[in-house]
C-alpha cells in the first residue's frame, strides 16, 4: 500500500501468495505456525542502518497501514498521510508501459 520496497528489487515476484495480506495478518499466521517469538516480536526494519526500522521510517505503524487497507478505524489526518504515501508510491505496482513496434 505504501510502497516500502525497491522497485525491480525486493519488490519483484512472480508469485506472492501473501500480496493481499496486513503484517498483522501475517504475524497471526506466524503464531498460529509455532514460528519463534523472537521471529514475530523483532521490529520490521530494511536493515538500512544500525536501529532503522520500517515504522520509523515511515512515520505510520504496520496497525495504522492495516487499519487504512481494511476501513478500521483511524484519524483523518493518518488516513491521508497513508493515502498520499499509497499515491506517491503507485508506480512501484503498476507494470511498465509496452508500446507496439
Amino acid at each position: 500500500t505504501v510502497g516500502y520496497f525497491t522497485k525491480w528489487g525486493d519488490g519483484a515476484y512472480d508469485f506472492n501468495p501473501i500480496a493481499d495480506l496486513t503484517v498483522p495478518e501475517i504475524y497471526e499466521i506466524l503464531r498460529y505456525l509455532g514460528a519463534p517469538a523472537h521471529i514475530i516480536e523483532k521490529a520490521p526494519s530494511a536493515g538500512l542502518y544500525q536501529g532503522q526500522t520500517d515504522e520509523a521510517e515511515l512515520g505510520v505503524t504496520y496497525s495504522d497501514i492495516a487499519a487504512y487497507v481494511r476501513g478500521g478505524e483511524l484519524s483523518e489526518s493518518m488516513r491521508r498521510r497513508i493515502a498520499g504515501m499509497e499515491e506517491r508510491t503507485a508506480h512501484k505496482r503498476r507494470m511498465p508501459r509496452c508500446y507496439p513496434d
